[in-house]
């Protein structure tokens, strides 16, 4: 397998970053053919809180799982900031993920620039990241994956300071979401997102969406897709036995490049969900 962990000088947060990078560009057969050929279509991974680029690596099957499928897998830090932007702090994640590292990889990497090609996705923190990049950008992603995202912007509204929880206290939901009294109305929820996006004629991309049975998280998205099924947006929602765990979301991501459509190697063949 050919990994990469890359750094990198990003612009949108004014300074260098780590990210990691799958590629199946050392797939070759019997007699030394590579089977794998560029450009790559490529999936933008998105961690959870508390997490880092290597999350996915360590916790899931990923890298097997887009070997299978000819897939290259690029991993970014999000840095318990929900991959949305702060300016008055330098910190533009959202700006980073939809469009900076976006760039950054395909210039140095052999990895599509087609639109259809390009996906996102992420769970927990990084299910909300998907949703917001994904919907924020979306002339640049056709698909996005969000499992067990957390949609904790209600919660974010009514919190105070008193919770043990340091992720849980009011004042570092204002540093991430910034004014909390018109959170819910804003570009930064993505409920919001889907209704503005349903009265244009932008091309919203595809939905995938899991959450386990014993999740805490399940309310809030099931309310999402509720949002979904109102402004009439299709979408994938499937829910299983599961909490908030590594085993959901190892079958979340697999189940998810399967619902792409993508080519198959083990049987050679290659589903019609999404590209054709």
């Amino acid at each position: 397998m050919t990994l990469l962990t890359v750094n990198a000088m990003s612009q949108s947060l004014m300074r260098t970053v780590t990210f990691n990078v799958y590629l199946p560009s050392d797939k070759v057969d019997m007699t030394g053919n590579l089977i794998a050929k560029p450009p790559y279509k490529t999936l933008y991974l998105l961690h959870g809180i508390i997490g880092d680029q290597n999350d996915w690596l360590v916790g899931t099957r990923i890298a097997s799982i887009a070997k299978h499928h000819n897939l290259a897998v690029v991993m970014p830090a999000g840095e318990n900031q929900f991959y949305l932007d702060q300016p008055d702090h330098m910190n533009n994640y959202s700006q980073f993920i939809g469009k900076e590292l976006l760039d950054l990889t395909r210039n140095m990497l052999p990895l599509s620039h087609k639109r259809e090609d390009t996906y996102i996705a992420g769970l927990s923190m990084g299910g909300f990241g998907a949703l917001h990049n994904g919907l924020k950008f979306h002339d640049n992603f056709s698909a996005i994956g969000a499992f067990s995202s957390g949609l904790i912007l209600e919660d974010a509204v009514a919190s105070t300071d008193e919770s043990p929880v340091p992720f849980q206290k009011r004042s570092y939901y204002k540093a991430v979401f910034g004014d909390l009294t018109t959170l819910l109305e804003s570009d930064q929820n993505p409920a919001y997102q889907v209704r503005q996006l349903a009265k244009s004629s932008a091309a919203i991309p595809q939905l995938y969406i899991t959450c386990g049975t014993e999740d805490s998280f399940l309310e809030a998205n099931n309310n999402f897709v509720a949002e979904l099924k109102a402004n009439k947006v299709p979408h994938t929602y499937e829910t299983w036995s599961g909490g908030h765990e590594w085993a959901f979301w190892d079958k979340s991501v697999e189940k998810f490049i399967d619902w792409l459509g993508l080519e198959d190697d083990r049987s050679g063949v290659a589903s019609d969900n999404i590209n054709g």
